[in-house]
């Protein structure tokens, strides 16, 4: 579905891309076969493979509950248009048919390209944008934890006063 269609079926009421149909033998033929995966025959389309999906995500401007689906799954394989996630098992309640649909538009949208989504529930190959997320925000705590207990002035007011340090008081600062 092209540009022109999505805006118009938007305009109609109808949902902004939907899951494609292998197309039929007959159809197949006169069309010839599906784009590579690179999309080099879809104007618009961005080139290359995917190897980051935290990037993919972040560049699609992905909301809401599917983003939280697409933040607790982590690429698998991309080939052909077709792009095959991990979801962590812990977060199975998030793979609704709806949520699959608004993700796959969105990130299609983005790539410039019809694409099928599969989301399968398991351990990701590698951290989730998610658990990235965790992880930098974790690291960020204990680092402005530890500047504040090496604080000179802290330890002095520690010293002086016998102040304790509230570790979840402490905050870190952008």
């Amino acid at each position: 579905m092209g540009p022109e269609a999505r805006a118009h079926a938007r305009a109609a009421g109808a949902p902004a891309a939907a899951v494609p149909v292998p197309p039929s033998s007959d159809s197949a033929d006169a069309r010839g076969p599906e784009p590579a995966w690179h999309g080099e025959d879809e104007p618009g389309a961005r080139p290359g493979p995917i190897r980051d999906w935290a990037e993919i995500v972040q560049g699609a401007e992905v909301r809401g509950a599917a983003r939280q689906l697409a933040d607790h799954c982590e690429l698998a394989s991309a080939t052909d248009g077709r792009i095959e996630l991990i979801l962590a098992s812990d977060k199975e309640t998030l793979n609704t048919q709806q949520l699959r649909a608004r993700l796959q538009s969105a990130i299609g949208q983005y790539l410039g390209r019809r694409i099928t989504l599969v989301i399968t529930p398991g351990k990701p190959p590698r951290p989730t944008p998610a658990e990235r997320r965790a992880a930098n925000e974790n690291a960020r705590m204990r680092k402005a934890r530890e500047a504040i207990e090496q604080d000179p002035n802290v330890k002095a007011a520690q010293d002086a006063f016998g102040a304790v340090l509230e570790a979840d008081s402490i905050q870190p600062m952008d």
